[in-house]
């Protein structure tokens, strides 16, 4: 159960300047800024990362992901990555969301280390390629030793709601080394109740849906 006093954060998927300042209107905490969700979403572009810097008053992290396809990375791929994420940090992203994955769908634990540290001191957030993670608890602990900060999961195949055990469990797992941010499928309807099953006070949703969980989050738990 969460405590009366939990300061819980919503972040909002926002794709334009548009969405941005809905987002921030309805009073949520942050952004995350990427293009073509229908994708599953691609890195913006640095333009459109400065209108939005330069228009709403709230932190932004940005996704990196230059094509769509698996989230393996080669030599060129993880280049081309780094190379993103040096960009984004130096026009002033609060975040970056990435996601490597090996052959075996568990984090590449090398490839996220490299990116780490391209980004320092800018914070890594690890995107949710880690719902194909089969091992999520062990997938935790690599992010973990890879000094990601933050795992965005709806906690596997299916919604944050139908996946609200295991997400407790990584909340449980992660508690003061990483935060799991809820994702997926996240509604007004449920979000109260999600937040009080699992203890995770970060919840993601896309600029759609802020609204209403905005309202909802302002209501006593």
């Amino acid at each position: 159960m969460l405590n009366p006093d939990s300061v819980i954060l919503v972040e909002a998927c926002v794709t334009s300047l548009e969405e941005a300042e809905a987002a921030a209107k309805a009073g949520v905490h942050r952004l995350e800024l990427c293009r073509r969700l229908d994708t599953g979403g691609l890195s913006p572009y640095v333009e459109q990362f400065n209108d939005i810097l330069n228009t709403v008053d709230l932190p932004i992290g940005v996704l990196i992901r230059p094509t769509d396809g698996n989230f393996r990375a080669d030599t060129a791929h993880l280049g081309r990555l780094i190379r993103e994420v040096e960009r984004f940090c130096d026009a002033g992203a609060d975040a970056i969301v990435v996601g490597v994955l090996g052959t075996d769908n568990q984090p590449d634990q090398e490839a996220m280390t490299e990116i780490v540290n391209a980004a320092l001191p800018v914070p890594v957030v690890f995107h949710r390629a880690f719902d194909l993670c089969p091992k999520p608890l062990d997938a935790l602990e690599i992010l973990f030793d890879a000094g990601v900060d933050r795992i965005l999961t709806s906690g596997g195949e299916g919604t944050a709601w139908d996946n609200r055990d295991r997400l407790k469990e990584l909340a449980a797992a992660a508690e003061g080394r990483m935060t799991i941010m809820a994702a997926g499928g996240v509604r007004a309807d449920h979000v109260q109740a999600l937040l009080e099953h699992t203890g995770i006070l970060d919840v993601h949703a896309r600029a759609s849906a802020i609204p209403d969980i905005m309202e909802k989050i302002g209501e006593p738990l």
